[in-house]
């Protein structure tokens, strides 16, 4: 007979994880938040104020905030609402929560991920690159025609990502994140998710970044790539070159594991936006992701205290 307490005591998680999660303060409100305003106070306000007429009541680094803590605990814009008095000291309305959602741009995300992500290697250094993309569901439905018939399905967009995995210590830092329609493909995002990757390293993706340019933008970056060739692709020179460095053992051993990313974002969020705007949902799945850089920063603080001490 099977021993239940067994099963339940049992982990697939790496010896040290939950030692970790329990002591990074990662339920801490204002600890969370002190970290969310140190954040945002690196890279600026998310938009300029204008000099001209009254001052706001509420500044945009505040807004910045805001957004990303209401995300890092799933709340509702009239919850922040309710919360926004004791943070930062002001009264907040629900309507200007979602006024904020609007005036942040990806981009502006995308610049608190990387410098999440700046923090993160110069700590832990040696990190292998990986490239990869999900879909994001939402609850809202179009038509489509499939096989000659009006079909009602739900609308997608999809989430690209260039990470850095860390074996030393387990740890994935997104590097960069892109969110496009669901129906993109994955090859044309690869420059923007390699743009700021520097080796030497090497450089993993599956069939989907498969291209010279792909290829040539990694060597450029001082990266091997090891990217999955489709069937009859050609042999250029660069894809001879590629060949010859290309490992299928590494390739195996770490291409799976961005999908903890992946499915650490499924476990908080079911990878979904209720969002109804292409622009808001774009914001809301870019703040899935400062989160998920967020909490693994918790983790690196406390691996370096346990280094340092």
């Amino acid at each position: 007979m099977e021993n239940k307490s067994q099963n339940r005591n049992w982990s697939p998680k790496r010896p040290g994880y939950w030692k970790l999660y329990h002591q990074s303060h990662q339920h801490d409100m204002s600890e969370v938040f002190k970290v969310i305003c140190w954040l945002v106070k690196g890279v600026g306000p998310p938009w300029k104020v204008s000099p001209i007429g009254r001052p706001p009541k509420t500044l945009p680094e505040e807004y910045a905030s805001l957004c990303v803590f209401k995300k890092w605990y799933k709340l509702t814009y009239r919850e922040v609402e309710d919360h926004a008095f004791l943070l930062i000291g002001k009264t907040v309305d629900h309507s200007s929560i979602g006024w904020a959602m609007k005036r942040i741009s990806p981009e502006y995300l995308d610049e608190l991920v990387f410098d999440l992500h700046l923090y993160t290697d110069s700590i832990l250094r040696g990190g292998i690159s990986i490239a990869d993309s999900t879909g994001i569901s939402t609850d809202r439905y179009e038509t489509q025609t499939i096989a000659a018939e009006q079909t009602k399905v739900k609308q997608t967009v999809k989430l690209h990502i260039g990470v850095t995995y860390y074996p030393r210590y387990g740890v994935t830092s997104i590097v960069s994140g892109r969110v496009t329609h669901g129906t993109a493909h994955d090859s044309p995002q690869f420059d923007h998710l390699i743009q700021r990757m520097y080796g030497p390293g090497i450089m993993l993706g599956d069939r989907g970044y498969d291209s010279a340019d792909n290829r040539i933008h990694a060597y450029w970056h001082y990266l091997i790539p090891m990217i999955k060739e489709r069937e009859n692709c050609g042999d250029s020179l660069i894809r001879l070159k590629a060949r010859e460095d290309f490992s299928e053992n590494i390739y195996k051993m770490f291409r799976g594991m961005v999908e903890g990313v992946f499915g650490a974002m499924e476990t908080a969020y079911g990878n979904k936006t209720r969002c109804r705007l292409h622009k808001t949902r774009q914001t809301d799945v870019m703040l899935m992701v400062v989160v998920q850089n967020l909490k693994v920063h918790f983790k690196v603080l406390k691996l370096l205290k346990e280094v340092t001490y």
